[in-house]
């Protein structure tokens, strides 16, 4: 019965196989369990359901990732009092442009280049 209907992807992925059989074995596995609430609907039929309630289902789409996750009210951030440049051991992402900083917003306590990024992400 797997064969009938079987998912077509070409990978070069050693496990892509295996991963396709698991999932065709479960497709009708589904479908046998599925025949005895409704016996006239065949494998074909009950894949094109599984297909369309897959494609009708809204998307996960998280969007891009922030370039911080420390969240900072703008409050705090705008403020402009007392917030000062120190070094720090670790390296952190820089909350304006992403990349790796060695030096953080005392106040903030978020990552930032002391040259440009600190003065762009304290000024709205």
């Amino acid at each position: 019965m797997r064969g009938l209907y079987r998912i077509r992807i070409r990978s070069k992925k050693w496990y892509w196989p295996y991963v396709r059989f698991c999932f065709n074995g479960a497709v009708v596995n589904m479908w046998m369990l599925y025949r005895f609430a409704h016996p006239k609907v065949g494998l074909l039929e009950f894949v094109r359901r599984i297909v369309l309630a897959l494609l009708s289902s809204p998307p996960h789409l998280g969007g891009p990732k922030p370039k911080c996750t420390r969240a900072v009210l703008p409050e705090i951030r705008y403020d402009g009092v007392d917030h000062l440049v120190d070094s720090n051991s670790t390296q952190r992402k820089c909350c304006f442009c992403g990349k790796c900083a060695k030096f953080v917003c005392v106040k903030c306590n978020v990552g930032l280049h002391p040259a440009h990024c600190f003065r762009a992400y304290h000024t709205p």
